[in-house]
């Protein structure tokens, strides 16, 4: 790589994990038998540094290629993406898991056990329909994708990925992708719990991380009003009691500070038999002139033991979810 635009260290990266060599053995060259100018395996490597450094058109594409070694054209390399089947790919995806596991570097900072983030990701929009998987929404199509992020990790590595089918939603779909999750992982100290959004928040799929004997926060809004207003029933009193603070530190020009009010009376409640906490975090910010004001509230719902996370790790738990 003789540009500085393709740092050396992403080869050496590459080379050191042989993701490259991996995805070669697992994918299927979609292109015809005669006629191949360039190794399968070479173009994998172009899409992969080509990735890393951000490029968003197959134009730019090309351009690294030709920095990299070979120049290939960029109705070669569209040909040869968009036919590729994305699918095997997903085993070598948790086998470089597996193998960072096996090296102790997904250790959970802070936190007793390791903490998964389950969120929906739009990772492709357009005015046509650009894959099977796609959904039209306000005439334009959407591909989404369901991603799980270990965010107790340093590295935040993303550990799986599955795309949203076209007839679904994040809901409907997430009971699938848990199962793969568990499948996948059980056998394993990968994680103990799980954060999702309030898209996500109903007792059948609490129900179903309880019962596969994992912990959930799930972040609940207007969408579970009941719940919401016995969360603001309880812990709404306990406003100006904290049960931890975060330090105060400069986010955004300003000095912003976290606080933990937390509740054991929610346990049980109402469909919810395997609840056993509700926290309220609220985000407040400090401006120039002094004045402390409260900018955001957040309510959860979750069956971790009340012993089990302090109250900073409560809030490295919350925060690590937009990590």
């Amino acid at each position: 790589m003789r540009s500085p635009r393709i740092p050396k260290r992403i080869k050496r990266f590459l080379q050191r994990v042989r993701l490259r060599e991996q995805l070669a053995a697992a994918l299927r060259d979609p292109r015809r038998r005669k006629g191949k100018r360039w190794g399968f395996a070479y173009l994998l490597d172009v899409f992969l540094t080509a990735a890393l450094v951000q490029t968003p058109t197959m134009k730019g594409v090309e351009a690294a290629s030709e920095r990299m070694a070979l120049r290939v054209p960029d109705s070669t390399l569209a040909y040869t993406f968009e036919r590729i089947d994305p699918r095997p790919a997903r085993s070598v995806l948790r086998a470089q898991i597996r193998a960072m596991l096996r090296a102790k570097t997904l250790r959970p900072v802070g936190l007793p056990m390791g903490v998964l983030t389950v969120d929906g990701k739009t990772v492709w929009t357009g005015d046509h329909r650009g894959d099977t998987r796609c959904q039209e929404q306000d005439g334009r199509w959407h591909l989404r994708a369901m991603r799980a992020v270990l965010t107790s990790a340093p590295s935040r590595p993303c550990v799986d990925q599955d795309f949203i089918p076209p007839e679904t939603n994040e809901m409907g779909h997430f009971p699938t992708f848990w199962r793969a999750l568990v499948t996948a992982w059980k056998h394993t100290q990968l994680f103990g719990a799980v954060t999702l959004d309030a898209g996500y928040a109903s007792p059948t799929n609490a129900a179903l991380i309880d019962g596969d004997g994992y912990g959930y926060v799930m972040r609940i809004k207007d969408s579970q009003p009941s719940l919401r207003a016995e969360l603001e029933r309880q812990l709404r009193p306990r406003v100006g009691q904290p049960d931890a603070v975060s330090p105060w530190e400069r986010r955004g020009g300003k000095e912003v500070q976290r606080r933990l009010f937390r509740t054991a009376e929610i346990a049980g409640w109402d469909g919810w038999a395997h609840a056993r906490q509700g926290w309220l975090v609220q985000t407040a910010v400090q401006h120039d002139d002094g004045r402390v004001e409260v900018v955001m509230e957040r309510w959860f719902l979750t069956n971790l033991p009340w012993g089990l996370l302090s109250g900073a790790q409560v809030l490295r738990v919350v925060r690590g979810h937009w990590g």
